[in-house]
This record gives structure tokens, C-alpha cells and sequence, in this order.
């Protein structure tokens, strides 16, 4: 599938095939980025914690059918697009996997007990938390979901 076309000169640009290992590849990526625009280690660590939270469930359950099929996962393109301007930092997520919209999801409750507390699920609270805003889109069989914190 062509990807969505990019016309963003001013944009920073990581392609990903779709298998685990990228999703280090791609925090260390955007760390260099936002250690260089002088973010705080707090907010850079949220940040990436929320991109890798993105790209653990994109890999994971966004393209089933690629799991057998290395050459298939190899095609499969996951692409990255930061962007800051005064006042924000942007990340749009950009992936050909199955629509999924994590804007529509309800937050499971938190349990007094973190022995009641059930493994996984916490990615969208913790992303919810740590950033401004998250929005998706579905466009010509591409998910965007864009992920915003403030600049300062």
C-alpha cells in the first residue's frame, strides 16, 4: 500500500517495517529529537513512553496477518512524522494496519490495590496523561494518530 503523501519539507521523517525491534529504533529517534529541542528528561520520557506504547500495539494487533509472512511484515510501513512549531511538538503515527481508533476507547477504572491491577491496559491512561492531545484519523487505509505535547 503507497503511503499517505508528505508535504512537509520542515518535517523529521522514520520509516519502520513492522516488527518488534523498530520500536526501539524509533524511541531512541525521537529522544535525539527532543533532547535536542531541550525538553525536560520528565517529558521526554513521556513522550516516548507513548510512542512506544503506540508502536508495541501497532505491531502487535494491527497487522495479523503478517505474522507468518516475514516479507509481508517487510512491506508493512509504519512511518513517523515530527513536527514542532512555537508552541507544540506533533508526532503523527502513520500506519496501513487495521483501523483501530484508541480515541474511542474507555479508560478501565484504577484499582485501590495493585494486586487487583490487571497487566496491560495502561497505555492510554499513561498516554492520556503525559501528553496534550491525541487525535486519529482514518484516510485511504491509513490510520493517523497524532500524538501533541506543548512546546514549553
Amino acid at each position: 500500500m503507497t503511503p499517505l503523501p508528505l508535504n512537509d519539507p520542515g518535517a523529521q521523517v522514520l520509516e519502520l517495517s513492522v516488527h518488534l525491534p523498530e520500536v526501539t529504533r524509533a524511541v531512541g529517534w525521537l529522544e535525539s529529537i527532543l533532547e535536542a529541542e531541550g525538553l525536560d528528561p520528565a517529558r521526554i520520557f513521556g513522550f516516548t513512553l507513548s510512542l512506544d506504547e503506540v508502536l508495541t500495539n501497532i505491531i502487535d494487533y494491527g497487522f495479523p496477518a503478517t505474522e507468518p509472512d516475514a516479507q509481508q511484515a517487510d512491506a508493512a510501513l509504519i512511518r513517523l512524522i515530527f513536527r514542532r512549531d512555537a508552541e507544540k511538538l506533533t508526532l503523527e503515527v502513520q500506519d496501513c494496519g487495521i483501523a483501530f481508533d484508541p480515541t474511542n476507547q474507555q479508560i478501565e477504572a484504577t484499582v485501590s490495590d495493585v494486586a487487583e491491577a490487571p497487566i496491560g491496559g495502561h497505555g492510554l491512561r499513561l498516554m492520556r496523561h503525559y501528553l496534550d492531545s491525541l487525535e486519529y484519523q482514518r484516510r485511504d487505509g491509513w490510520n493517523t494518530l497524532r500524538l501533541t505535547m506543548r512546546a514549553a
